[in-house]
Order: C-alpha cells, then sequence, then structure tokens
C-alpha cells in the first residue's frame, strides 16, 4: 500500500524481504519476499517515488524490482569482472542507478 512506509532488507539468503514498520508481524515474515537473485546481496536501496528496489551482488550484478508489479524482476546489469557491489544509489533524475565496488 502507499501509505505502508516499509524497509527492504537482503543478505546471504540472495532474498530481498520487504519489511512493514507500522504493522507488528507477529509471524515475524516480510510482506513480500523477492527472489531470483543466484548470489549473496551486498547491498539494496528502495525508491519510494517510482517502487523500485535495486540490490548489487558479490558478482557484479544489479537487479531492478518494480513493487508496483508485484516484485516483478525489470532489469538485470551485469560484467564479466568479479567485483563486489557495495554499495547501490538511485540518481536524483530517477534515470540512473550507480554502483560501487570493490576491485
Amino acid at each position: 500500500k502507499k501509505s505502508c512506509r516499509i524497509i527492504v532488507t537482503g543478505g546471504y539468503d540472495n532474498n530481498v524481504n520487504v519489511w512493514a514498520l507500522q504493522k507488528p508481524n507477529k509471524k515475524n515474515k516480510p510482506l513480500l519476499e523477492l527472489t531470483g537473485c543466484e548470489n549473496k546481496i551486498d547491498s539494496v536501496k528502495i525508491y519510494p517515488q517510482t517502487e523500485s528496489i535495486v540490490l548489487g551482488t558479490s558478482k557484479n550484478i544489479l537487479k531492478i524490482w518494480d513493487l508496483s508489479q508485484g516484485g516483478k524482476v525489470v532489469r538485470t546489469f551485469s560484467e564479466k569482472k568479479e567485483n563486489v557491489i557495495n554499495q547501490t544509489e538511485f540518481f536524483p533524475f530517477e534515470a540512473f542507478i550507480t554502483r560501487l565496488t570493490t576491485e
């Protein structure tokens, strides 16, 4: 829901979890679990204006999910070099994503 405050997490289980801040969850389960990543997740960022989530992995892969489409992967970027993407950020004009890697 647009009025719901959420946070996103990602980690070694290769999943991104979307959690509601306003509704305590007695079962301790996320609102939405985004799967389809083959590597551990080192960076995850939500961009609320477009309801998008971007993640960076330990194998130099970026994935973008669209929450308005039920958590569908809308784009995947990858490079042959195996760098760890340790930070992702949305550019203020919404058309760009930056990444920082370690070599």
